[in-house]
């Protein structure tokens, strides 16, 4: 009776305290769910991780609140969070290999076929003590929203806020980069301390840009480069069989990416509109060099920030055919 007892209240104790197996990891986002990326990107991450491991594996996210999108790179490299949610632009003081990134043939297979993604997660490890889990890329790329309609395809006088990634852009038609937080954007624009925000085609619509800066200037350009770490020794410590998990859930996340953007876009613009935006159509002309520009500004950053590292990225890019 007493043995009986005695192993009914350790089964309960196992039950409670969930499988023998089971990992908890933390991640750490540059952005809140008001954001399109994240219940679409990391969201989707979060519950297939969850899923392909039976419950074994889970991911709680914490967002902007507790750190500072441009302060987040170091907290996961030193393993105060496991994982990260991010977009290069935001550690670009800390490497100027990830300014480079968007500028890069935006494809995920032939990004991982032609050795760039495995050159990056060797870069990151090296350098930042970060395993590269995935880089879900959108290749809707970026606009420029204005509270004016542009005017001769140019940005003359004015002041347009963007993180480092755009500026090459924003200087070559005429403007001057503010950089800010993305909470603090519609603030910016309603009170007329900026003229226009850059900011990726999706996503626009969640900080509700269509009250304050209507004017959707288009084509896009660039690619949309998120990307997943995790602190490398946590990824060391996991066993091989949950290290492949992750891995395999951010290859399969790459892949979904782009057509769900895609797709998102479609809904978003229309939304948009229904809220009073237009887009703000420019030439073939004006897109191919607003491409070289926002290209030829993340490589220069790039080399700035990183010397004869980013060069080298920049030669092994171009030797395989993914960028100028």
């Amino acid at each position: 009776m007493r043995h009986t007892f005695g192993a009914a209240v350790a089964a309960a104790i196992v039950a409670l305290s969930g499988p023998a197996n089971a990992t908890e990891l933390r991640l750490l986002s540059s952005w809140d769910s008001s954001y399109t990326a994240v219940p679409n990107i990391v969201g989707v991450f979060v519950d297939s991780v969850a899923e392909a491991s039976g419950g074994d594996t889970t991911i709680t996210m914490t967002g902007p609140e507790a750190v500072p999108p441009f302060e987040q790179l170091q907290p996961v490299s030193l393993g105060v969070f496991d994982l990260l949610f991010t977009h290069g632009g935001y550690h670009s003081g800390e490497t100027g290999i990830s300014t480079a990134i968007d500028a890069i043939e935006g494809d995920p297979t032939k990004r991982r076929e032609s050795g760039v993604w495995d050159w990056l997660d060797t870069y990151y490890q090296e350098n930042h003590n970060l395993k590269l889990i995935s880089i879900p890329t959108a290749l809707t790329g970026y606009q420029i929203l204005l509270r004016q309609p542009m005017v001769d395809g140019k940005l003359t006088g004015l002041k347009v806020r963007g993180t480092s990634v755009y500026h090459g852009l924003i200087e070559a038609l005429g403007g001057a980069p503010v950089i800010l937080p993305a909470g603090e954007m519609y603030a910016a624009a309603e009170r007329g301390i900026v003229d226009g925000i850059s900011w990726p085609a999706v996503g626009a619509i969640g900080f509700k840009l269509c009250e304050v800066t209507p004017n959707m200037v288009r084509p896009s350009f660039g690619a949309v480069s998120y990307l997943i770490f995790m602190n490398l020794d946590k990824f060391n410590a996991l066993d091989e069989a949950e290290q492949k998990l992750l891995l395999s859930e951010g290859e399969k996340l790459e892949l979904t990416t782009v057509d769900t953007f895609s797709q998102i876009l479609a809904d978003e613009d229309a939304q948009m509109i229904a809220c009073g935006a237009r887009v703000d159509e420019q030439s073939e002309e004006w897109a191919a060099a607003a491409q070289k520009a926002f290209a030829d500004k993340a490589w220069s950053m790039a080399a700035e920030q990183s010397g004869a590292k980013a060069e080298e990225f920049h030669e092994f890019a171009r030797e395989k055919g993914m960028t100028e």
